[in-house]
């Protein structure tokens, strides 16, 4: 949870927030999609949470190197996607609201890493 989370949640309890982030699908040049396996068990598109000063593109281009060692070179965005389909309630009973920003990359440098603080060591697409 980033310190801004941190911080709001302690203003206003379980109240919902809306927060935004980015996520990327990365292509390699067989057309794999990158795929990162969450501490949960669950698989999904690296990407993470929008900090404050930041854009959705820094977001996505950070949390990517973040998780994976990649630095990404052209992000094309996809879609925006938001809503009620986007409303999630934790087992703590926190809410919020996920405005989240998709892009796609095809190119790509660096040597691929497993953030273990983040992401499991499994096998992926790519």
């Amino acid at each position: 949870m980033s310190g801004y989370v941190k911080k709001m949640r302690a203003i206003i309890g379980h109240q919902p927030l809306l927060l935004a982030g980015a996520n990327v699908i990365i292509l390699n040049e067989e057309g794999h999609i990158l795929l990162q396996q969450r501490l949960n068990g669950n698989w999904g598109l690296p990407g993470g949470l929008l900090e404050i000063r930041e854009s959705l593109e820094e977001t996505a281009r950070r949390e990517v190197l973040e998780e994976t060692g990649l630095e990404l070179d052209e992000l094309l965005l996809l879609n925006v996607f938001s809503g009620m389909n986007y409303f999630f309630t934790l087992p703590n009973q926190d809410q919020f609201h996920v405005i989240t920003a998709l892009y796609l990359c095809r190119s790509y440098r660096g040597d691929r890493v497993v953030d273990k603080q983040e992401s499991r060591d499994g096998n992926d697409s790519n």
